[in-house]
C-alpha cells in the first residue's frame, strides 16, 4: 500500500507530464502614442500568456503651451460729434501662463484725442474731441504674449440743414423758345399755353463748403394753381462753379452747361391753393448738389441753378406774386473732414 507522501508525488509527476511547458509572457507593450490634446489621458500596459491576461494602467496628463490671446476689435463703426461709438471688442486666452489677463484700448491716430470710459474692457464707449477718421486698437497680454487688432471710428460733424429761398424776381424764370419771362407771376411746369417751356430757378449765397457730403436737397414749392394733369419733370443743375444771374435773353437756361446727375419728378396733384407740403417738394436732388459743390472752383457763399423741364403741368408760386411762398432750396450735409 502507497503511503499518502508517495501518492501525492505521484500526482505532481503526472501533473509536470500532462502540462507542457509555459510559454514565456507576452506583453503588448504601451498602446501607440495618443493624440497629445490638453488634459489627463489613460494608457493599458497588458501581458498575454495563452491563457491568461493581466493588465494595468497609467495615467498620462499633457500639457498644452502657452498660446497668444485671441482679440477682436470688432467692427468699424461711425458716429457724430456730439455722441459716444460703442465698440463691442472680445478677448479670449487658454488661461497659461497663469497670470491676469490684461486687456487696454489705444488710439493710435485720429486728428484729436479719444476718451474711453473703461479702457480695460473689451466692450466699451469712446467719445471724441473732433470730427476726423480714428483707429483705434485693442490689445491683451497674458504675462508673455500680446495679440492686439485695430478698429476705424468715423466721426462726422452734426449735419447742417441749410435753407435759401428765391430772392428776387429775376431768379425764378421761364424761358420759353423766344424769350426769357423773368417778371411771372405764376411758375408753369412746364407747359403755358400749348408751349413747352424750361424752368430756371437761382439761389444765391449758398454756404456748403467745398468737400462737404451732401445727404439730402430738395426745393419746396408753393402751390399757386389747381392742377392733375399727369406731369413728368426732369430736374438738373447748371455745371459751374458759381452760376451767374439770368439775363433777359432767350436759352438763358437751357444753354447753361448741365450736370451729370439728373432727378426724374413725378408730382402728385395738386389740389388745394397756397399748399407748400410734400406733394410740393421734389425729391433729393443730393445727387445734384453733391455735383456742383465737389468742383475744384466751388467756394462756400457761391449760386446754384437747377433747371426744370419736361411735360405736363404744376403752376407754382412765383416770387413775384408772393415772396413767402417762392422756392425754397434745403440742404442737409456733413461738412467734410
Amino acid at each position: 500500500m502507497r503511503t499518502p507522501l508517495a501518492i501525492c508525488l505521484a500526482a505532481a509527476a503526472l501533473v509536470a507530464q500532462s502540462h507542457s511547458p509555459l510559454d514565456e509572457p507576452r506583453s503588448s507593450g504601451l498602446l501607440e502614442p495618443i493624440a497629445k490634446l490638453p488634459g489627463s489621458h489613460t494608457i493599458e500596459r497588458s501581458a498575454l500568456d495563452n491563457e491568461l491576461t493581466s493588465a494595468d494602467t497609467v495615467v498620462a496628463r499633457f500639457r498644452q503651451s502657452n498660446q497668444p490671446p485671441i482679440v477682436k476689435a470688432g467692427p468699424d463703426v461711425g458716429t457724430v460729434i456730439t455722441a459716444a461709438a460703442h465698440l463691442a471688442g472680445a478677448v479670449t486666452d487658454d488661461g497659461l501662463p497663469g497670470s491676469l489677463l490684461a486687456v487696454h484700448w489705444d488710439l493710435l491716430a485720429g486728428p484729436g484725442t479719444a476718451t474711453f470710459s473703461a479702457s480695460t474692457q473689451p466692450v466699451t464707449d469712446v467719445w471724441f474731441s473732433v470730427a476726423g477718421s480714428y483707429t483705434l486698437e485693442l490689445s491683451a497680454f497674458d504675462g508673455a504674449l500680446t495679440s492686439t487688432d485695430t478698429v476705424v471710428v468715423t466721426v462726422q460733424e452734426l449735419p447742417v440743414i441749410l435753407e435759401r429761398a428765391i430772392t428776387t424776381g429775376n431768379d425764378d424764370v421761364e424761358q420759353q423758345p423766344n424769350r426769357l419771362d423773368r417778371s411771372g407771376k405764376t411758375l408753369e411746369m412746364v407747359t403755358d399755353s400749348s408751349v413747352n417751356q424750361v424752368i430756371g430757378l437761382r439761389f444765391e449765397d449758398v454756404a456748403i463748403p467745398r468737400g462737404a457730403v451732401i445727404s439730402s436737397a430738395h426745393v419746396q414749392f408753393a402751390a399757386e394753381k389747381v392742377s392733375s394733369i399727369p406731369t413728368q419733370l426732369s430736374i438738373s443743375g447748371e455745371a459751374s462753379d458759381s452760376a451767374a444771374p439770368f439775363q433777359p435773353r432767350s436759352n438763358q437756361v437751357s444753354g447753361r452747361p448741365t450736370t451729370r446727375a439728373d432727378v426724374a419728378w413725378a408730382p402728385a396733384a395738386w389740389k388745394i391753393i397756397h399748399e407748400e407740403g410734400p406733394n410740393q417738394c421734389t425729391p433729393n436732388l443730393n445727387r445734384i448738389v453733391q455735383e456742383i459743390t465737389s468742383r475744384p472752383g466751388w467756394n462756400a457763399g457761391n449760386s446754384i441753378v437747377l433747371k426744370i423741364s419736361g411735360t405736363g403741368c404744376r403752376i407754382a408760386t412765383s416770387y413775384e406774386k408772393r415772396p413767402s411762398g417762392a422756392a425754397k432750396l434745403i440742404v442737409t450735409y456733413h461738412a467734410g473732414s
